[in-house]
């Protein structure tokens, strides 16, 4: 019988391999390096037990749900910003410094239903609403995911209304990247780092600066 990982046991080992590397180098180069390795770590062990009937709805160019609230830890944002140092010229990156400005003024403190009604879409949806900070997106905007696309956009939509129809998802990648996300603030408390999480437009605006 098929039988997934034990996740308490995966958040130990997500807590583990983090505390390690932010005790070799607690600088945010390092939180960068620790967040980097966690999200590997996620994704690997999804890959791994990820069976071949369950359905994934979620395509580049869809970017339906890139207008919630997502909570990121201070590790997570300093791999944001040091990936958009090693892409961005100087001109696109004050470009987005000025975007994450406006952004944050407009959505800044809302709570979730509020920030649906905003309508402002995520600060990395770029025009083809593809993801430009992939590779580093955050732990939870990886645990968000659909298994109907259509079911999933008329959500978004009636969600600002409070009349929002279930979101079919994949609940068990939802709680894996869960886990890999309290790991890590597991991992930043124990290195005597900031474990509390912020939302994404608030973190990197302020890390911007």
């Amino acid at each position: 019988m098929y039988e997934r990982p034990d996740l308490h046991q995966f958040r130990s080992k997500v807590a583990a391999t983090a505390l390690r590397l932010l005790q070799r180098n607690p600088s945010a180069g390092g939180q960068s390096t620790a967040a980097r390795a966690v999200q590997h770590l996620a994704e690997e062990t999804l890959t791994r037990h990820r069976q071949h009937r369950e359905k994934i709805a979620c395509r580049p160019g869809c970017g339906d749900c890139c207008q919630v609230n997502v909570a990121v830890l201070d590790a997570e944002t300093e791999a944001v910003c040091s990936y958009l140092r090693q892409h961005l010229t100087p001109g696109e990156f004050e470009n987005l410094r000025q975007a994450a400005h406006k952004l944050h003024l407009r959505v800044g403190g809302l709570n979730d239903q509020e920030r649906l009604l905003a309508r402002s879409p995520c600060l990395f949806l770029d025009q083809k609403k593809r993801c430009s900070i992939y590779p580093v997106r955050p732990l939870l905007c990886r645990s968000l995911t659909s298994t109907d696309a259509d079911r999933c956009r008329e959500a978004i939509t009636m969600a600002a209304l409070d009349r929002s129809p279930p979101v079919l998802c994949h609940l068990w990648q939802q709680e894996l990247f869960n886990q890999a996300f309290l790991g890590l603030a597991d991992a930043l408390r124990d290195a005597g780092l900031e474990p509390r999480s912020r939302q994404l437009v608030e973190a990197v605006w302020q890390r911007l600066q």
